[in-house]
């Protein structure tokens, strides 16, 4: 099962979850091996940590590298972010500060279970492995995750002047929804 799509907007663009880890496994894995094949408190040992210390903060910078360039991406394409409550570092709120631009936070609550379109809610709860969502009201299908990216624009605009998503549909950006924070 595992994560699918690391971050998907309302305008229906899917970013896939990094693999930087997974590629790494076996680098890290024989490395550690190796930590431990060592005596403790020899000069092999220490240069064999030092090594496995290398390699976890390559995998880190990859993961730093990915959250900038995505949230500079994000902050260029977009006026309005709005995203559920994560634990997403300020990376993007400090770029759209920057620029002028604003950061929505919101809850989470049911946006997976809500649909987008007609607003019914779901009686039965969608299983992290059913990947469609479709509305039993209005037959409305697609993907959970966007979803639950449109669900969160709107109540990101609902709170921003109180009026629906289709009345205010200017130049409102896009929707966070993710299943990990930005990790830096």
């Amino acid at each position: 099962m595992g994560l699918t799509s690391f971050l998907a907007t309302s305008d229906r663009e899917l970013k896939e979850a990094p693999k930087t880890y997974r590629k790494a496994e076996k680098q890290l894995a024989k490395a550690q091996r190796k930590v431990s094949r060592r005596i403790k408190k020899s000069k092999r040992r220490k240069k064999a940590v030092r090594i496995l210390a290398v390699k976890h903060e390559k995998v880190a910078n990859q993961r730093k590298d990915l959250a900038h360039k995505l949230s500079r991406e994000l902050v260029e394409k977009y006026d309005l972010i709005a995203h559920e409550k994560l634990q997403i570092k300020n990376m993007v709120k400090n770029r759209l500060e920057e620029t002028g631009k604003r950061v929505v936070e919101v809850e989470a609550r049911n946006t997976s279970q809500i649909c987008n379109q007609c607003g019914e809610k779901r009686k039965e709860k969608l299983k992290l492995s059913q990947r469609v969502f479709k509305c039993s009201y209005c037959d409305y299908k697609d993907n959970r995750d966007i979803n639950a990216a449109r669900n969160i624009l709107k109540r990101a605009a609902l709170r921003i002047n109180g009026s629906d998503f289709d009345k205010s549909r200017q130049r409102l950006g896009t929707s966070l929804q993710g299943a990990v924070p930005i990790d830096a």
